[in-house]
């Protein structure tokens, strides 16, 4: 039951950071855009 937990905590935290990830990826190319 607690590995289930843990497991669904980690599905979170990974789900999280690649959101993150791919904003801050979207925003670097339009900056990238809007220099060129």
């Amino acid at each position: 039951m607690l590995k289930l937990i843990v497991a669904n905590e980690v599905v979170n935290l990974t789900g999280g950071f690649m959101a993150v990830n791919q904003s801050s990826m979207a925003l670097m190319q339009e900056k990238m855009i809007s220099h060129s």
